[in-house]
């Protein structure tokens, strides 16, 4: 989980911190992000459709 209510966390293939908006679900596996934002330590994206659960 990320810091936000709603948000989750993670790692890039170049171990950078990534964070979006997503169900709890998702944590503790591998989802494709689109990357919209990079700050100074960490990049934001948004949940790709085909990641979210059924």
């Amino acid at each position: 989980p990320g810091r936000h209510p709603g948000q989750l966390s993670g790692r890039s293939p170049y171990l950078q911190a990534v964070h979006c908006d997503g169900p709890a679900e998702l944590i503790g596996r591998i989802a494709p992000v689109r990357i919209d934002a990079a700050a100074r330590m960490s990049l934001s994206g948004t949940l790709l459709a085909e990641a979210l659960p059924a």
